[in-house]
């Protein structure tokens, strides 16, 4: 007899639809068009495998698994599939003898990337060890007052000394995470944002004043969550810096959290439990900030109404003056950078 289908494939979905010819492409955990019986459309279609049985979810004909994508996809029935895996697994009866594809690429693609992304996560592991609360006149609370944010939430952290051109630095650190679920109600954690610091609270002098540090999940869509919008009924507000957020936070009292960048947040996903979506723009010269928001805003919009979400309203707000990002302003004596100026609503 041989051994259930589903057992031999949980955990290595991925890996077995490539072994099926399945394009890699679509299994990047982006959206893309959906391969389901000409569903088509332009990003409805995202295979998630978030519960290791290769899951997928297209806005416009449903969810399915592993096995729905993979007989719409080669279009034959469940018997001829299930043959099919067996084959490829080198299964007879009870034996077990998984060989992968010789000379496929993609799958060895993906197994690179799955060592990857493993090595990453260990890194990130040692690190975070040494991660420590903020305090009092620790590097990162002088570089927070000095920027005027007061409340400091607990999911920023200090990190003593990271490594970096040459020289070990302090740095702020916040978690990126994304949109998924573990069992203990933990979102999966993508990264460590970092903001490389001076003893004395200030911007480092290095290449790059922030960056992330490797990554082990796909990084589009995920966000720094800083404060929980629960507590206000399902209102929350989401920009693109730390900074901005607790600025935001600090002055509005409004949940925020960071999406970290313009590209990131046209890509970022509205939680269905949200009410209230305000979006927080960026004056970029260029408008990529601006666009940016419009577009997330455009995007979140059609989920209002939409089953199983609550999304009543989505606004975007824009800073009171319009001036390039990297300019400095003066306001009642105090010298901040302009991309952390209050915002008029």
């Amino acid at each position: 007899m041989k051994p259930d289908i589903r057992d031999l494939c949980r955990g290595r979905a991925t890996q077995t639809l490539i072994s099926l010819g399945i394009d890699v492409k679509i299994l990047n955990k982006k959206h893309h068009p959906c391969p389901i019986n000409g569903c088509g459309g332009k990003d409805r279609f995202r295979y998630s495998d978030y519960k290791g049985l290769g899951e997928y979810i297209c806005s416009q004909c449903g969810a399915g698994n592993m096995f729905d994508l993979a007989m719409a996809y080669l279009g034959v029935d469940f018997k001829e599939l299930c043959n099919r895996i067996y084959s490829n697994l080198g299964i007879e009866d009870k034996k077990m003898n998984w060989q992968p594809p010789v000379n496929n690429a993609a799958y060895q693609e993906q197994k690179n990337l799955v060592a990857e992304r493993k090595l990453n996560k260990e890194f990130i592991d040692r690190n975070e060890r040494e991660f420590l609360p903020v305090t009092q006149g620790d590097p990162v609370w002088l570089y927070l007052q000095s920027r005027g944010i007061s409340i400091i939430p607990n999911t920023i952290r200090y990190h003593p000394s990271y490594f970096q051109d040459g020289v070990n630095h302090p740095c702020l650190v916040a978690r990126l995470d994304n949109s998924t679920l573990e069992p203990n109600n933990c979102y999966q954690r993508v990264s460590w944002k970092q903001i490389f610091l001076t003893p004395d609270g200030k911007k480092a002098n290095v290449t790059s004043v922030k960056k992330c540090m490797p990554i082990e999940r796909d990084f589009n869509g995920c966000s720094i969550k800083l404060f929980d919008y629960y507590a206000q009924s399902g209102r929350l507000a989401v920009c693109e810096g730390i900074e901005k957020a607790l600025q935001h936070y600090e002055r509005a009292k409004i949940p925020t959290w960071s999406l970290d960048n313009a590209g990131n947040m046209a890509k970022w996903e509205c939680p269905k439990t949200v009410k209230e979506l305000i979006i927080v723009s960026d004056m970029d010269k260029g408008f990529k900030g601006q666009s940016a928001a419009y577009e997330l805003a455009a995007k979140s919009s059609r989920l209002i109404g939409k089953s199983g979400y609550q999304l009543e309203t989505v606004s975007v707000k824009l800073f009171l003056r319009f001036q390039a990002d990297w300019e400095e302003i003066i306001d009642n004596g105090v010298k901040s950078d302009y991309e952390d100026y209050y915002m008029q609503f």
